[in-house]
Formats: structure tokens, sequence, C-alpha cells
């Protein structure tokens, strides 16, 4: 009787570990940023596909997403720090040899959101701007991030983005793997359930109107041009000394 008693017992400890492991388990996913619906599924590349499209096959448009510069202690503005990051980034693109990518084809940075009214992302992007003479584009924010994608989606479609620079946006950070999913780049795909630390990342999300060459089905058809995405992360390779450095030899200091 008292081994009985004690499997009895036992067992509903064990039950009762189950169930809070279980919950808690749960509750850390659910209040985890990294944790949301849309991150973990394809509801980007289906609102793509949602819709004819004019876009010609082989059209390709790039993506680049950068989070906003350094924060100072009011955290509205960007430090001294951010703001030589900023002049770095700037230099990345353009005409130049030596600048790594095309001049952009649109720039947008969050909305000046919430009491603090932050404008850390526009001024991210400003020197780029001012170099492209590209307008930023501040409108959408994290809550109307959704409407951004469907105006950007719409633009895919109808062709006119193809084969022409990338588009720029600068945003923050922890919101940019939720930014990501609403443009189809899920981890699959290569963008990252979490940005992680730093300010040196530039997520990369490539789409690609195309003929497929196999089929994703399992009847083995091919039903038709369609949107190819995939992501990666690169690093923007700010290095401050050196920075410093380029700017005093070209300024002949």
């Amino acid at each position: 009787m008292f081994i009985t008693l004690g499997l009895v017992l036992m067992a509903f400890c064990g039950l009762t570990v189950g169930i809070y492991e279980v919950t808690v388990r749960s509750k850390v996913m659910l209040d985890s940023d990294s944790y949301s619906p849309s991150i973990l599924s394809s509801k980007g590349k289906k609102h793509l596909t949602r819709g004819p499209t004019s876009s010609p096959l082989g059209c390709t448009i790039d993506v680049m997403i950068i989070r906003h510069c350094e924060r100072g202690n009011l955290r509205r503005d960007c430090t001294a720090y951010g703001e030589e990051r900023n002049e770095y980034i700037a230099t990345l693109f353009g005409e130049e040899v030596e600048a790594r990518y095309p001049i952009p084809s649109m720039l947008y940075a969050r909305a000046e959101e919430g009491k603090k009214l932050v404008k850390r992302s526009k001024e991210t992007i400003t020197p780029l701007s001012q170099k492209s003479n590209i307008p930023i584009n501040n409108e959408y924010g994290v809550s109307t991030k959704k409407h951004m994608v469907t105006s950007l989606f719409s633009q895919f479609r109808s062709g006119d983005l193809c084969d022409s620079g990338p588009i720029v946006i600068s945003w923050k950070h922890e919101n940019i793997p939720k930014l990501a999913a609403w443009l189809g780049c899920t981890p699959v795909l290569g963008c990252p359930e979490d940005y992680g630390v730093g300010y040196d990342d530039i997520w990369s999300i490539r789409y690609r109107y195309d003929q497929p060459t196999y089929s994703t089905k399992k009847s083995g058809k091919i039903s038709g041009p369609t949107w190819d995405i995939q992501g990666s992360v690169v690093p923007e390779g700010f290095d401050i000394v050196a920075w410093e450095k380029k700017k005093r030899v070209e300024g002949g200091l």
C-alpha cells in the first residue's frame, strides 16, 4: 500500500512539474521578442505573390535593411561615433569603383515615433540621401510597416523597380527581423529571428521573378513564374580608426 501511494505521489509530482515546465516554456516563448507568427510563417511571400505582376522574367530587386546609428544619452539623436558611421555608410553606395553597392533607388527611414520622436533612423541615411539626391521616405513606422511593405510589393509587381539600385531601409534593430518577415524573408531563407547585438549588420534581401527550374510541388508540376527570395547578413565593415585615417589622407591633413 505504501509503495502504491508513493508511486501515485511521484506520478502526481511529475505531472505537476511537467505542467509547470510547459507553462514556463510557453510563457518564455510568448514573451520573447523573437517569437512571432510573422517570423515563423511565409506570410510575407504570400503577400508578394498575391495579385498579378507585370514584371518581366529575370526581374531582380534588392532590399537592404540597416540598423540606425549609435544612440546618445537622450536616445533621440546619433552620437558623434554614430555620425561617423553615417558618413561611412554613404561611401558604400555610388558610381565610384571603390563603392560596394550602386546608388539606391529608394530610401526609407523609420518614422519619428513615440514621445521622444527618435530621429536616428533618418539621421543614419541622411548623408547617403545628400550624396545620391534620393529623398528619404519616413512616413512609416513600426506600427505601419505592413503598409510600407504593401506599397513596395505593389511596385515590385509593376516592374518599375526591376534591375534598379537597392532599396535601403534604416530601422529599429529589434524590429528588423519582423520587418524582414513581412518582406518575405524568414530564417530558412537567410534572415535570422533575432538581430543580435552591434550596429554593423546589413540585412540584404534579393527578389527575382523568373520561371523556376524545379518544382516545389509533390506532383512535380512547375506552375509558372514566381518570386524567389533569398536573404543574407553581411557586415558594413565600419572601423572608426581606419575611417578617420582615410579622411585625413584624402583631406591632405
